[in-house]
């Protein structure tokens, strides 16, 4: 349990990219075996973070998958090219589609659309563009029928 006094930023940064709490183990739809690393006092941390520019990096450098998902939550919308580079690049498929889920530039969609190392992800970033495309041309002609 993590201490409810403890509010310093640095401490709570390294709780929350250090916790590896316990292991579960179960099998992929692959069949291989795969370790999940449960974090619950590292999540607590990264509930208690206010520096942006400390979750920006809890995001990025978390052991934990579970941490890294509640820090891309807590970001401000302005940290669009960290959550393209996440989405991208992390190996934890939950963490990149939260990622992906926060985009809103388009550009950035993009290039997650193409460069993403799981597929799953770009399928994702091509239907949020879609969508963000779609609403854009409706109200655009919304707006020329005025």
């Amino acid at each position: 349990m993590l201490d409810k006094k403890l509010t310093d930023q640095e401490k709570l940064a390294e709780i929350a990219k250090n916790d590896n709490y316990y292991v579960t183990t179960y099998r992929s739809t692959y069949g291989d075996s795969v370790e999940v690393w449960e974090a619950d006092k590292g999540v607590a941390a990264v509930a208690k973070l206010t520096d942006q520019t400390i979750i920006a990096d809890v995001a990025k450098n978390a052991k934990n998958g579970d941490v890294r998902r509640a820090a891309i939550t807590r970001l401000n919308e302005q940290y669009q090219t960290l959550f393209a580079d996440i989405a991208k690049n992390d190996i934890d498929y939950r963490v990149c589609t939260v990622a992906v889920c926060r985009l809103t530039d388009c550009d950035m969609l993009s290039d997650v659309q193409k460069n993403a190392k799981i597929p799953h992800v770009g399928v994702i970033a091509r239907k949020i563009l879609i969508e963000i495309t779609t609403t854009e041309r409706d109200i655009n002609k919304e707006n020329t029928n005025v």
